[in-house]
């Protein structure tokens, strides 16, 4: 598992100790593999100034103060005449004179490294994941102390950083008690209940786990720090349960509340679960997948290959070997005479064939087609197969 790699850590210590509970350092030397993520200058230099950032993706700022993007941003022009504002590398020297920090954010859009890791990670949780690079000057501070509504692993890539981590400022935030948006009388109360008493210095390759809600600040020392953020929106059983009441569209759901009762009376519980999911128990496995592909959010398709596996089909024959592609969550419904193959943000139809017969050409690992149980013809094998690859759920891979 990519995850697991990427902390070196026994998931279930992790899980039972940490996770959502408090930070965790992982220590460069202490890892059993390198930092999957290593940003070097040059690869600083080329994201900056090759990729054309927008300027809805830069944020420049020092102590929560705000810089207004035009001091950082450039106007680009396209040969139609469409205008848009872009990072310019030429003024990144004078921000960070200045002592501002500059972010970043989804940098997963514009470099490769980063792509392939939000892609893995989200193939393997299923749940929106993003990066974000952070520079900093010397002796600088970008944000003041703050807690964020997700899960965040800062990996140290160049220089060095002190962070100040607090316990648990409130136990599982949801994400719209952002601190932002917290009264200053709040945030003032938060700080003196919960003070930053932990202090970690970060060298590069180290990696530092922030669970969300937790109060955390960072200042760069004698030489410029550049850290990654991989942040995780692991969601929330509120989440799940917002997403399904909104997928609900019986005329149940329509009916009147009779606005003279003393009381409104809640739905039985049975009732309820009768028109929720179409009738399947409200902890079943369609709870569970309706509600949480509808909570899941926007995540990143890095792993999706369409133009090599076009070129790849003009080949397919019974010795090609298909692979369920990675990162592809998928639920199989029967309607009586077809069967519906149920992704994250479409359906496709398979006629003439059963739940069951599908799954065989699912296959986890490499698989020759010719290999796959059932006894369905050359011809329908092929065919389904072509379906499957255009539909982006299978890759046809090399043997």
């Amino acid at each position: 598992m990519f995850y697991q790699e990427f902390i070196s850590v026994n998931i279930p210590e992790f899980r039972t100790n940490y996770f959502d509970r408090q930070h965790l350092i992982f220590r460069k030397e202490l890892r059993n593999s390198i930092v999957p993520l290593v940003m070097s200058v040059h690869d600083l230099d080329d994201l900056v100034s090759m990729r054309n950032i927008p300027s809805s993706e830069i944020r420049v700022f020092r102590e929560n103060t705000m810089t207004e993007p035009f001091e950082y941003t450039r106007t680009f022009s396209t040969p139609d005449g469409l205008y848009a504002r872009v990072l310019d590398p030429e003024r990144i020297s004078m921000i960070l004179d200045r002592g501002m920090t500059m972010t970043i954010r989804r940098i997963e859009r514009f470099w490769e490294p980063a792509a392939i890791a939000v892609s893995r990670l989200v193939a393997e949780l299923g749940r929106p994941v993003w990066i974000n690079v952070f520079i900093t000057p010397p002796g600088s501070q970008g944000l003041l102390p703050h807690y964020d509504t997700h899960d965040v692993f800062s990996v140290q890539v160049i220089g060095t950083k002190i962070w100040q981590v607090s316990p648990q400022v409130r136990p599982k935030p949801l994400r719209n008690e952002v601190w932002a948006l917290q009264s200053p009388e709040r945030r003032a109360n938060f700080l003196a209940a919960y003070p930053l008493d932990s202090e970690v210095e970060l060298l590069e390759g180290d990696i530092l786990y922030v669970p969300r809600g937790v109060l955390h600040q960072a200042k760069s020392t004698s030489k410029i720090s550049v850290h990654l953020t991989i942040a995780i929106d692991n969601g929330t059983v509120k989440d799940m349960l917002d997403a399904l009441v909104k997928t609900a569209d019986t005329d149940w759901f329509r009916e009147p509340i009779w606005p003279l009762g003393e009381s409104i009376e809640l739905p039985d519980a049975k009732d309820l679960a009768l028109h929720l999911a179409n009738g399947q128990n409200l902890t079943g496995a369609r709870l569970k997948w309706d509600a949480g592909i509808a909570a899941g959010g926007d995540t990143f398709s890095g792993s999706a290959r369409p133009f090599e596996q076009i070129v790849n089909l003009t080949s397919l024959c019974e010795d090609s070997m298909i692979v369920l592609r990675d990162g592809v969550h998928y639920r199989l419904e029967s309607d009586g005479e077809s069967t519906l193959l149920l992704l994250q943000r479409r359906k496709v139809r398979i006629p003439a064939m059963s739940p069951t017969a599908v799954k065989r050409f699912l296959p986890k690992t490499p698989t020759l087609v010719a290999g796959v149980d059932g006894a369905e013809s050359i011809g329908v094998r092929l065919k389904l197969v072509d379906l499957l690859v255009q539909a982006g759920v299978l890759d046809l891979v090399q043997p």
